[in-house]
């Protein structure tokens, strides 16, 4: 008996491991939690759509920073803003990345979700913006980003020892 469960076990693990992940609804005051949760360093949040050619090749490196940066503190937010119709083509092209954290959708328009992080916005996707152990915005890429650009920011928040809230504004990468 144990051993068939241990084959069933292995199999549903192999089914899960390639399944496309529900994308979660998320809202502006959601994410705000979610940005200075205990232990983490750095929050990377990057809207994307799968009708947008750049996005489709940012995404996948996205996904490889959050499986090398996790473990230091570092957390990635997938923020799909794809129609209704197109969420499940956006579930299917993350469930081929295997994507193994939680990725998410707007649950409310994407206008009135940015102006809460980005008041002058240029509906601009994909948009990439870095947040600080506290939740402060800190530097921000509207199309694609540099990887090179990001990886070094992360580098240095990741190493900077843990202070107080701190008011900054945000740069604006280049891309």
């Amino acid at each position: 008996m144990s051993c068939v469960a241990i084959i069933l076990f292995t199999c549903s693990n192999t089914l899960a491991a390639n399944a496309a992940p529900t994308l979660i609804p998320l809202s502006a005051r959601e994410l705000k939690l979610s940005l200075a949760k205990p232990h983490t360093k750095a929050s990377v949040v990057t809207l994307w759509a799968t009708w947008c050619a750049p996005c489709k090749r940012e995404v996948p490196e996205l996904v490889e920073i959050q499986g090398e940066q996790n473990k230091k503190g570092v957390q990635v937010f997938l923020l799909a803003s794809d129609t209704e119709s197109d969420l499940e083509e956006a579930a299917a092209f993350l469930g081929k990345l295997k994507v193994k954290f939680p990725v998410y959708r707007l649950s409310e328009p994407v206008d009135i979700f940015m102006k809460e992080f980005v008041e002058d916005w240029p509906t601009l996707i994909p948009t990439t913006l870095l947040f600080n152990e506290k939740g402060v915005l800190v530097e921000k890429w509207y199309g694609r980003f540099k990887i090179e650009a990001l990886t070094s920011r992360l580098k240095q928040l990741v190493a900077a020892p843990s202070k107080g809230p701190v008011a900054t504004k945000p740069k604006v990468g280049s891309h």
